[in-house]
């Protein structure tokens, strides 16, 4: 078991995640693995082919799940490909990482979650900057269509508006940045 697993399924808990361990080690060490990290037995697969693996992330999506995968292995790379979002923590040779959308760069998935954490800041940038462009269109095309907006002063507005979203997407950058720095 990796160091910091325990806590970080505790950390997905409290952020209102599920988790699962699958695996295709014996049943009994599955068990015992996922009592370590305080998933319950209901939650574990253990003896699990390639294959069922796949099956198994399957079900949870038939049931309306989302659905993660975090694999290590080229045993994993089919259930990652059924997942919604696929995450490899690197391990060297690891085949599993060409199909993970994501791949984890310390061999432990505890950097999931920082990924979490950013992921959750840029989609925020993201509907910051939705609402700058939807402001200004909702504002400046009716006024231009009006023919009450100088063509030029029109022109202006726009780049401003592409202007905003850009530096709103770099203070996120800037933040990041800063953060790395200080770790």
């Amino acid at each position: 078991m990796k160091p910091g697993v325990a806590s970080l399924v505790a950390d997905l808990h409290n952020m209102g995640f599920t988790s699962f361990l699958v695996s295709g080690d014996a049943e009994k060490a599955t068990l015992a693995a996922g009592a370590f990290v305080n998933i319950p037995a209901q939650r574990t697969r253990g003896g699990l082919l390639p294959h069922e693996k796949a099956g198994f992330i399957q079900e949870l999506k038939q049931s309306g799940k989302k659905t993660a995968m975090v694999g290590d292995g080229v045993n994993d790379a089919p259930a990652m490909a059924q997942s919604d979002l696929a995450v490899a923590v690197h391990s060297g040779l690891n085949p599993s990482e060409g199909v993970a959308a994501i791949t984890l760069m310390q061999e432990t998935p505890v950097q999931l979650l920082e990924f979490l954490s950013l992921a959750k800041r840029v989609n925020q940038k993201v509907r910051q900057n939705l609402w700058f462009a939807f402001a200004y269109n909702v504002i400046t095309i009716p006024v231009a269509a009006a023919g009450l907006l100088n063509p030029i002063i029109a022109a202006t507005a726009m780049l401003l508006s592409s202007l905003s979203v850009t530096f709103n997407t770099l203070l996120l950058v800037k933040r990041e940045s800063k953060n790395k720095i200080s770790d």
